[in-house]
């Protein structure tokens, strides 16, 4: 809700003292969590998320030895009702399906980069909680430890997979296209400039017109010289099943050592979002571009955060929806190695990127990783506790639900864990 308020929370700092503090700004508190029907230690649900209008998947890698599986959410009705769980006969132990996963229409990809070779299963919908398997995707050459799924994006009929771990880590990307319910041979993007150890593909994004490709170790330039500063490549599509084989690079303003830009990265239309979650001494900073035809890519904002501690790792994650940028800091915490987490958003009006107040969680806790990953659709938001203890379960991971037009705590307190306080 981005409408002016003030509410009144309770923070405890010190041994003991109790500080009341007043906020103003827009909200969004958490309304409910979302867990899956069976409840286990380690499955790590919300490893991954995505949402698709009112339906949200989220990921367990986890679960049985790490088998994996998908949980698939209808948020329609209050409280999010469990539609779908996901798991295919023929996952074996360490497979880790659900390390990555997308959505686009009905059609939902998971990845099980722990297969020997790597593999993306495809699904479709057709009808609310009917899913069938489309298709299992691997790399055509057979390759082994590429790590072949470690990042997917999905957009109607084009897919993009990527092998981070690819040519001593140097990385590629699978760029894939459906006709019916047919999946071309894909396409590989590289980076022209790649080396072993840049991790392409890491990270991906895709619109209709770019493809944005993160290599969060790129920048190695020898012993004792600069090391994992972090890059992203921009390929531009020139038709559905065609990309421009040279990309654009896309660098920090103030690139840093161990910066990982690139760890993470997001489009929409024209703008790019890039995180380097160890910039900044490991605060994290955010780097926005924007891309205007004739004039290509130039690199806009830096974003860092009032609201989380030294540490906290924003960029970790990233959402762009529309005007708003959502992302993650999962060390986020008061105590430094608490690990309580955060998820942080920002808004552009008039050139300008402002910072709203986070996504308030109901009771955050160390450990619990809050803002690992997220997934915004307009003013609904889904933020990812993968390492939440639930029902007395360690890491059984659950889901924040949220919605900007419903405000939790107004008038109210909030009361969280003393290592898990919000700044300022």
């Amino acid at each position: 809700m981005n409408t002016a308020s003030t509410h009144l929370y309770l923070h405890r700092v010190g041994s003991g003292l109790m500080l009341f503090v007043m906020a103003t700004g827009g909200e969004a508190a958490e309304l409910f969590q979302i867990g899956s029907n069976t409840t286990h230690a380690r499955d790590e649900l919300g490893f991954a998320v995505s949402s698709e209008a009112d339906r949200v998947a989220a990921s367990a890698p986890g679960e049985s030895s790490e088998r994996g599986a998908v949980y698939v959410f209808d948020c329609s009705v209050a409280g999010c009702t469990q539609e779908a769980r996901l798991a295919p006969a023929d996952l074996q132990v360490g497979d880790a399906f659900g390390t990555a996963l997308a959505q686009s229409g009905n059609t939902l990809v998971v990845s099980a980069p722990g297969q020997s070779a790597g593999a993306v299963y495809v699904f479709v919908s057709s009808a609310p909680g009917l899913w069938s398997q489309q298709a299992k995707l691997s790399d055509p050459g057979g390759k082994t430890d590429q790590r072949f799924g470690a990042a997917l994006a999905l957009l109607d009929d084009t897919l993009l997979v990527g092998a981070a771990g690819e040519g001593g880590d140097r990385g590629a990307v699978f760029a894939f296209n459906r006709t019916g319910s047919l999946w071309s041979i894909p396409t590989l993007l590289l980076a022209p400039d790649g080396v072993a150890g840049d991790g392409f593909g890491s990270a991906l994004a895709l619109s209709n017109r770019h493809a944005l490709i993160g290599a969060p170790y790129e920048g190695n330039t020898g012993p004792g010289q600069s090391y994992a500063r972090g890059a992203a490549y921009a390929f531009e599509r020139l038709s559905p099943t065609s990309w421009f084989s040279t990309p654009v690079k896309l660098l920090a303003s103030t690139p840093a050592n161990a910066a990982l830009f690139g760890f993470s990265v997001a489009l929409e239309g024209n703008r790019a979002a890039i995180g380097a979650p160890f910039a900044a001494a490991g605060d994290g900073r955010i780097q926005i571009f924007d891309f205007a035809s004739g004039f290509g890519w130039s690199a806009g904002a830096e974003l860092g955060s009032v609201w989380t501690q030294p540490g906290a790792r924003l960029g970790w994650s990233l959402t762009l929806d529309g005007e708003q940028l959502v992302s993650g800091a999962p060390f986020d915490a008061a105590d430094p190695g608490a690990q309580c987490g955060a998820t942080l958003r920002h808004a552009h009006a008039a050139g300008i990127w402002t910072e709203l107040e986070p996504l308030r969680l109901r009771s955050r806790q160390p450990g619990d990783l809050a803002g690992w990953m997220q997934t915004s659709n307009g003013t609904r938001h889904a933020a990812a506790l993968p390492a939440l203890t639930r029902s007395g379960l360690e890491h059984a991971g659950a889901i924040a639900w949220f919605d900007e037009l419903e405000l939790v705590f107004a008038e109210g307190y909030e009361i969280p864990h003393p290592d898990c306080f919000d700044a300022p």
